[in-house]
Order: C-alpha cells, then sequence, then structure tokens
C-alpha cells in the first residue's frame, strides 16, 4: 500500500495526468499515468487506444490517455478491502432553497411529458460542498472499499481538474464483435425497499430504457439477447437492470457509441426532444457528469498450443481488442477548494417531485460517505 501511495501522491504533486481505477469483479486496480501534461483529444474510436474520459454533451470531444504516452502499474484489489478507511462522517445539511428550486425543475418536466411527446426526462443537480481536496490514495481507497462492486476512480488532468465516482452502470463492453450492455433505471435505497417496494412508475420507466437499447441496437448487430429483469445493489442503493448481449455486424465502435449515448437513462426519451428541455431549464453545466468513461481498444494475448502428431510443439499468439465504457453516475469533482457533487433522477408521468427530490438525497449519499 505503501508503493501505491508514493507512486500516485507523486504523479499528482508533479501535476501530470492519472486515471487510477477499478473494474467491478476484477482482481486488479489499475493505474494509467501519462508522461506529460498534454491535453489530447479522441478522434478516432477505430485506431486510437487508451482511457477515455467523454462529457455529457455530445458536440464536445473526448479526452483520451492515449496508451503511447502513459505507463501502466496494477495492484491487488485485495489489499484495499484489508483495511477499513477511517471514517469522520460528513455532515451536509441540504439548503430548503435548493430543495425548491429543484422540484419545480421536476413538476416543470411532467408538465412537459404531459403536454408533448416526451416520454421521459432526467433532471439533475449539483450540490456545492466547501472541502479541500482529499489525499488521491485515501479517496481513492474509500471509493474501492466501500463501492467494491462499482466501476471507481479517481482522474486527473491539470489542464481539466479532479474527478472521482462509484458508477453502477456500463454504457457497453466490446470484446471481438460481443457486445454487453445494460439497462438501468429505477432506484430505492435498500432500507426503503421492504416498506415502498417499486412499483408501475419504475417498471414502466425500465421497460422504456430497455426497448430504446433494443431498438438503437438492432441495425448494427447480428443476433440480440435480453436478460429477465433484476434488481441489481450499488452501494446502499437497488435499481432496476437489464442486461442485453449482442454480436456486432462490424467493430464500428462509433456508431455504436453515438446510438448508446447520451443513454435514456440519463437524458431521457425521444433523446433530442429531452436534451433540449435539459438545455433550457437546467441551470448548470453538466461537464462530464452522465457522460462515459474507460478503457477503449485494449489490447491482451491470447496463447493457444497446436500438437499436431510428430510436429514439435508450437504456440500460437492472437492479439484480441477490447473495451469496456462506463456511464459516469454516482461522481464529484474539485475546483477552488469547492466538491461539486452531480445527482439526478428520471422522471415520467407518474413522478412526485418531493419523492424525486428525496432519491437524488439518498443519491448523494454515496459520494459524502467517501468525504
Amino acid at each position: 500500500m505503501q508503493q501505491f501511495k508514493e507512486l500516485i501522491e507523486r504523479q499528482y504533486q508533479a501535476e501530470l495526468p492519472f486515471v487510477l481505477y477499478h473494474k467491478p469483479e476484477e482482481a486488479e486496480v489499475n493505474l494509467i499515468a501519462q508522461t506529460d501534461q498534454e491535453l489530447f483529444y479522441l478522434n478516432d474510436t477505430v485506431n486510437e487506444s487508451g482511457f477515455v474520459f467523454a462529457p455529457f454533451d455530445v458536440s464536445q470531444k473526448a479526452i483520451i490517455f492515449p496508451h503511447k504516452q502513459t505507463n501502466s502499474f496494477s495492484f491487488p484489489h485485495q489489499m484495499f478491502l484489508e483495511k477499513q478507511p477511517v471514517s469522520k462522517g460528513f455532515h451536509y445539511k441540504e439548503d430548503a432553497r435548493q430543495a425548491e428550486i429543484y422540484q419545480e425543475l421536476v413538476k416543470k418536466a411532467i408538465a412537459s411529458i404531459q403536454q408533448t411527446e416526451l416520454k421521459k426526462i432526467v433532471t439533475s443537480r449539483v450540490l456545492e460542498l466547501p472541502v479541500e481536496v482529499p489525499q488521491i490514495s485515501d479517496l481513492f481507497h474509500r471509493l474501492t472499499f466501500f463501492y467494491p462492486d462499482a466501476m471507481t476512480y479517481v482522474w486527473y488532468h491539470p489542464k481539466v481538474g479532479l474527478w472521482a465516482g462509484a458508477s453502477p452502470e456500463t454504457l457497453l463492453k466490446v470484446k471481438h464483435h460481443n457486445l454487453e450492455t445494460v439497462a438501468l433505471a429505477g432506484t430505492r435505497h435498500e432500507s426503503d425497499l421492504p416498506t415502498q417496494p417499486f412499483t408501475s412508475k419504475e417498471y414502466e420507466e425500465q421497460d422504456l430504457v430497455t426497448q430504446h437499447i433494443l431498438d438503437r441496437l438492432k441495425p448494427y448487430v447480428k443476433t440480440l439477447h435480453q436478460s429477465e429483469r433484476l434488481e441489481s445493489k450499488a452501494g446502499q442503493l437497488i435499481h432496476l437492470k437489464t442486461t442485453i448481449k449482442a454480436r456486432l455486424k462490424s467493430q464500428s465502435l462509433q456508431e455504436v457509441i453515438s446510438q448508446l449515448h447520451p443513454t435514456p437513462a440519463v437524458c431521457g426519451l425521444p433523446t433530442q426532444l429531452a436534451k433540449q428541455f435539459l438545455e433550457q431549464n437546467e441551470a448548470y453545466n453538466r461537464q462530464f457528469y452522465s457522460g462515459y468513461f474507460g478503457e477503449l481498444n485494449f489490447k491482451s494475448e491470447n496463447r493457444r498450443s497446436n500438437r499436431p502428431q510428430n510436429i514439435e510443439n508450437q504456440v500460437f499468439k492472437s492479439v484480441k481488442t477490447s473495451s469496456s465504457l462506463y456511464v459516469n453516475l454516482r461522481c464529484m469533482s474539485f475546483q477552488d477548494s469547492i466538491c461539486h457533487i452531480y445527482v439526478g433522477g428520471g422522471i415520467t408521468s407518474k413522478s412526485d417531485a418531493l419523492a424525486e427530490w428525496q432519491e437524488t438525497c439518498n443519491k448523494a449519499q454515496t459520494m459524502l460517505n467517501v468525504l
């Protein structure tokens, strides 16, 4: 652990870009450290390889830490689970005015859904807390200890800032033409679920998300399968989740990403109408919140032996490319001694403004737990 701390703090103090992350169910924590301060933008999803960090706004370019400009390190995930981080508790009282503002936004969204073709709008807000930037190693320790089943990360670029989070949602995974994604919608705190089970509102919302993804993928895939709907745990929150698997016709990843991002879980349906509503009514810039991030075109070697009769043993190598991208939810950023925590929720015609406010408070607790 000491070697890990020294390495990451040295990179941060030198103001060199890096991302520290742990993928769900992986045995290792990964550190990708850029060797200079250059800000690289993603231009070619087919041929470029590295760690991408993309904003919500699709008109803005994604940032990439290119493999050719970085060094990679790995550490056992287990070492972050062996010792519980010290927790002093972070006490934050929501402002009554903020509650009023957000509930008015939700009511406006409900009215728009009732009066137009809109079926769903994902509204969001940002909490601003006076917090000094924690030590990077401690921040990541807390994230991965409290949320070992999420995609946890700390991302930094001196020209952009410091972001961290614990995402419960996969945008897509692609390996050798095989694609996997999820439809995630509906939220309950685990303590509320026994007395407040999911209702038709959440089931309908989740069905909308699932059908949207299926419709978007159909032109680009040979086969398409969906799982049964399950309840999925993310920290102390429970979501409704459907897993979707497909076989791609080609490896044009950019086309698939453009069909899936922004997902109905972070924007709404129909996408363009929901986005227009958010641009007109959300009173802040989401930046990288509800964008996507992760591994793009990572290469791995597969080795197999062939032992035909009377021939010496031969070893054959094949290089496979894979991508694992996640939706940037349950996240926060740091700037000028202010911590920004981003939260939101899916609004349908059956939504209740007060309940939606409380849902964002529950989601905010994910990040408040690690401060």
